[in-house]
């Protein structure tokens, strides 16, 4: 009598259900191109020239220098260190990581608190306008720096811009 085969069902094991990720707290906002309108935050003033017309004495050429107090940079100067690991000790950024600061149209175009508020925010990869490649966390990925820590560091950089 020839063996007979007899079809073994298949087994099918459970599998347990995944769990569904859970979304972030945060939802991305997409960039504008638009610039942000100002705030009522007081912009720093122009530095006087002295009676005798001296230019020098307010730091810069044509009266055009905006004077930003001794101790406010001292402070964006130590402030700055962790914005140094990708824009530079110089501030004239690190190849394929963060944009030179110095020469940067960007910052130039920018108000002091439209500056802040762009760094509070950072620059996700996703972002049209990053052209790295490499995401700029907010604060500059140091959620301990406050407004007045990061306003420092726009001072001591707009110090070094107009020391060239």
């Amino acid at each position: 009598m020839p063996p007979t085969e007899t079809p073994v069902p298949p087994t099918e094991t459970p599998v347990p259900p995944t769990e569904t990720p859970v979304p972030p707290t945060e939802t991305p906002v997409p960039p504008t191109e638009t610039p942000m309108p100002p705030t009522n935050t007081p912009e720093p003033t122009e530095a006087p020239a002295d009676e005798g017309g001296d230019e020098a004495a307010a730091g810069g050429d044509e009266g055009s220098a905006t004077a930003y107090d001794a101790e406010l940079v001292a402070l964006g100067e130590q402030q700055f260190t962790l914005c140094a690991a990708c824009h530079g000790a110089d501030a004239r950024g690190v190849p394929n990581l963060g944009k030179d600061l110095i020469d940067s149209e960007f910052v130039q175009s920018l108000t002091d608190e439209e500056l802040l508020d762009f760094i509070k925010t950072g620059r996700p990869i996703w972002d049209p306008m990053n052209t790295t490649g490499v995401d700029m966390p907010p604060r500059g990925g140091n959620p301990s720096l406050t407004d007045d820590d990061i306003l420092a560091i726009i001072a001591y950089i707009r110090t070094l811009a107009a020391g060239e």
